[in-house]
């Protein structure tokens, strides 16, 4: 007895059976095309962003070899070596470089393809006609609406921009760090090389007191007193070479070195730094420039899409099956939609609740941005308070007290100066030269701040120079 369809002269001559397993084929493709993978635009872009950032961490840390530094480095030096040494920089990077692997995967029907197969037996017996194979969508997985899978990639996207951002502004943030300890150690080592001169001068007034009472010219308080003041400035800059250790081991801990691996000292400069832009140009940078900023906007977006996707949950899922018996005279398709009425206050809830963190994240943008503004026109305004400082102790005020001090001096040794008068002199010409180093180091400060809001530089490259000391 035949098992072929009566209208069939033979198995490969059934128009029917060619049809069934033709829709099964079908049935079969378009559950692969389901799996696959929505890809937005600028995935490709960050990809290659990502590539070209990602140069410095292709092999692990214990085999790269990072560059090396010079006894007396300059500060481009330095910041290209800590940013290629920073661990907190690389874990930025790491998170950016596996946001952007999440776009595939958000991107990507969740659905597999199953496929099943039974057979009825018969007395120990297997017949085509009772063994089927099916095809169909995992049946704990439902096929989701399109455009869900779309909006749920765009969002993805949306983050991975977001850390990609965060990436460039951590790295500005380093070079904030290294700058900031940078001038930290140049401070200190100047104001170590000014104290050694007060102790220079402090000791020629001990020889010329001890000159004085010597030829019964003046009374041997003064030269206690001298000697006193040489003791307590020679401990002054003790006290102040304790702290070039610390300063040199913060730096080396931002370069991966050992904190007493030697490095000299850099020179802290007699120039004064300047800016490329004028106040209101550089304010006019911020909302654009600044990379939080620019990184909450994204988060924002992202958080556009998932309201979009939280009123998506509306729309139904499926749920599609085909199976036929090996001899091919049963068929069976179906199909299940799987329509969220009862889930409306659910689904209401998540859409209000998308809402309120799209509001919530506005109020973060407005409050940083106003934050950021206020840091920028402070950092400005102490800027050039400190440059203005600068130039009046520098050009008038400066030379007006080492005059004095020579004076007091030349005074005091032929009898006409008071040992008060000369040690106040003296005194002030040790704190003018003091407040001198700092407005300048803060200036540096203020600069390196600047270049972290708006995330560029705002000097000319030679100013980066930052040379050793001399000696």
């Amino acid at each position: 007895m035949s098992n072929l369809h009566p209208s069939c002269a033979g198995a490969a001559k059934c128009p029917l059976k060619a049809a069934t397993f033709g829709a099964m084929g079908l049935l079969v493709a378009a559950l692969l095309l389901s799996g696959c993978t929505d890809r937005p635009d600028g995935e490709n872009l960050l990809r290659r962003q990502a590539a070209y950032a990602g140069r410095a961490y292709r092999h692990r840390f214990r085999h790269r070899a990072l560059p090396p530094l010079a006894a007396a480095p300059t500060l481009r030096a330095v910041i290209t070596r800590a940013l290629l040494a920073n661990g907190s920089l690389e874990n930025t990077f790491w998170k950016w470089k596996a946001a952007i692997e999440q776009i595939p995967q958000d991107g990507t029907q969740t659905a597999p393809l199953a496929i099943s197969g039974g057979t009825a037996i018969n007395n120990g017996n297997l017949a085509w006609n009772s063994t089927t194979l099916g095809a169909l969508n995992d049946p704990m997985t439902d096929i989701y609406w399109p455009a869900k899978v779309t909006h749920a990639a765009q969002r993805a996207l949306d983050m991975a921009q977001a850390s990609a951002k965060q990436f460039r502004a951590q790295r500005f943030a380093i070079r904030k760090k290294v700058v900031t300890a940078w001038y930290a150690y140049a401070r200190d080592a100047a104001l170590a090389a000014v104290d050694q001169q007060n102790v220079a001068l402090l000791k020629m007034i001990d020889s010329i007191s001890s000159a004085r009472v010597s030829a019964g010219r003046g009374g041997e308080q003064d030269l206690l007193r001298a000697r006193t003041h040489v003791a307590l400035a020679r401990n002054g800059r003790l006290t102040r070479l304790a702290r070039l250790p610390g300063d040199l081991a913060t730096l080396n801990a931002l370069l991966d070195r050992p904190p007493a691996a030697p490095l000299r000292a850099p020179h802290e400069g007699s120039a004064s730094p300047t800016l490329r832009w004028a106040d209101a140009r550089l304010l006019g940078m911020l909302p654009h420039d600044n990379l939080q900023l620019a990184a909450l906007r994204r988060k924002l977006a992202a958080r556009r899409e998932s309201l979009t996707l939280a009123k998506l949950k509306y729309y139904p899922n499926f749920d599609v099956a085909a199976t036929t018996d090996l001899a091919g005279m049963v068929q069976n398709l179906s199909g299940v939609v799987t329509i969220p009425i009862t889930r409306y206050k659910a689904i209401n809830a998540a859409i209000r609740q998308a809402r309120d963190n799209i509001r919530a994240q506005r109020a973060v943008i407005r409050q940083t941005g106003d934050n950021l503004a206020a840091r920028l026109v402070l950092d400005l305004a102490l800027f050039h308070d400190a440059g203005r400082q600068v130039a009046l102790l520098k050009n008038i005020v400066l030379p007006q007290e080492k005059m004095v001090v020579n004076v007091e001096r030349a005074g005091y040794s032929n009898g006409r100066s008071s040992f008060i008068g000369l040690m106040r002199s003296q005194s002030s010409l040790l704190t003018i030269q003091s407040m001198l180093i700092d407005q300048r180091t803060a200036m540096q400060l203020r600069i390196a701040d600047m270049e972290a809001i708006l995330a560029r530089r705002l000097t000319p490259p030679d100013r980066l120079a930052g040379g050793p000391r001399r000696r």
